[in-house]
């Protein structure tokens, strides 16, 4: 898949090769479609559900990968994710231009993910038969990107993953937060 405009991916780092990544993405404009923080804890919605099952379902199907700690948020989600060694099969990208995503991937894993609960997601919309547009090209549930750090060692492991484990307390000092109208 070509994206738009320059990569922020770290250069020259295979995102299909061995490392652990820290992730976060975000629904379209942070609309809070997951749930809510109550008491300094994420309490889900359906949307927020499916959310959840689908990280963890992803983590069974995907044995490229090892998820470890995340946290559903209202309108975003933080992730850390091990890419396992021996398990990815590269493939060369000598003759495609632009950047392209690699199967077995950190950037394969969100796109699967992201139209995984989508999907779900639609089908509880349709099934209501609510006012709620579905999700499409045109109506995104997601944000085109996300952010990925490589973390590099122990001790950054463990500040990212108190990070994310502590995301909800600090709801209202997080950069994503937005007050619902």
């Amino acid at each position: 898949m070509n994206y738009k405009g320059k990569s922020r991916r770290m250069p020259n780092w295979d995102y299909a090769g061995k490392g652990s990544y820290f992730i976060t993405f975000c629904v379209h404009n942070r609309e809070c479609l997951f749930g809510h923080i109550k008491n300094q804890t994420m309490i889900l919605n359906e949307f927020g559900e499916i959310a959840f099952h689908e990280w963890k379902k992803s983590g069974i199907l995907r044995s490229e990968l090892e998820l470890r700690e995340f946290v559903i948020m209202p309108n975003h989600i933080h992730g850390i994710i091990i890419m396992k060694p021996g398990i990815t099969k590269l493939i060369s990208n000598k003759q495609q231009k632009g950047l392209v995503r690699k199967p077995k991937s950190i950037s394969s894993f969100i796109a699967g993910y992201k139209s995984s609960v989508t999907s779900k997601i639609n089908k509880i919309i349709e099934a209501k038969g609510t006012s709620i547009p579905i999700y499409n090209n045109e109506n995104k549930l997601w944000q085109n990107n996300y952010h990925d750090h490589v973390i590099r060692n122990q001790e950054e492991y463990q500040k990212i993953k108190y990070y994310i484990l502590n995301n909800p307390k600090l709801w209202l000092d997080d950069k994503f937060f937005l007050p619902q109208t």
